[in-house]
């Protein structure tokens, strides 16, 4: 019961995701469905990863596997959406506070602190990621607040944000790495954090974060331009 209640706030949540990328980086409705259907096929993927249990530390891919997983997605997203003339030119007309205030979606950070307690992941790796992201999930709402707002004089806050929000998750996925078995293990204390490589766990490190922490790179692309322009492109 505990594993399901977790898969249908995490898939929830990655719904919450696409739809915000669909919504705010396309202005047609082809173009909206384009991407929707993309990140879908894409969490298929992660589903079938998970499913097949392929990046357990048995199969020789857990470690290795999982890196892959993060990275490729965050290479993928970053290289279209800021490397890409085309990417570019959404990103600028995106609405700033809908590119901050999808990251609300963090407070389901809980899930770690509560695996935590349940002697399923192990410290410090689950006590940082879920405190960090509860955090950066609830500073989200004032923050798209001040962009929606007062984009000229909130946008310290808004860059104050945006650094811990990316710091958590990069954070987050160096503990999470160096809690698995293999040569990049640090902390060897039990449990270690060989959940996130399956169901329904395994939509964290290999949807939400890549999709979030890039949306946090974006959000740096912004707020490089003037301020009077960060509210509405």
């Amino acid at each position: 019961m505990f594993d399901l209640l977790a898969a249908a706030t995490l898939c929830g949540a990655a719904a919450w995701v696409t739809a915000a990328y669909s919504l705010a980086l396309a202005t047609s409705a082809p173009g909206r469905f384009l991407i929707a259907a993309s990140m879908t096929l894409w969490l298929g993927g992660v589903l079938w990863l998970g499913a097949t249990r392929v990046l357990l530390d048995a199969f020789w891919l857990g470690l290795p596997g999982l890196a892959w997983a993060v990275a490729v997605p965050i290479a993928v997203l970053v290289t279209w959406l800021l490397g890409t003339q085309d990417g570019r030119r959404r990103v600028a007309r995106a609405p700033l506070p809908a590119l901050v205030a999808v990251q609300s979606v963090r407070v389901l950070g809980i899930w770690f602190v509560v695996l935590h307690a349940a002697g399923r992941l192990p410290a410090p790796f689950a006590p940082v990621a879920g405190w960090g992201d509860i955090l950066a999930g609830v500073l989200a709402v004032p923050a798209a607040w001040l962009a929606l707002r007062r984009p000229d004089r909130g946008r310290g806050a808004i860059l104050t944000w945006n650094v811990i929000g990316a710091v958590d998750l990069i954070a987050a996925v160096s503990l999470g790495l160096t809690s698995l078995p293999g040569p990049l293990r640090v902390f060897m204390g039990e449990p270690g954090s060989g959940p996130m490589n399956v169901l329904p766990w395994i939509v964290i490190p290999g949807f939400l974060v890549p999709s979030l922490l890039t949306l946090h790179f974006v959000v740096f692309h912004r707020l490089r331009r003037k301020p009077p322009a960060l509210g509405s492109p």
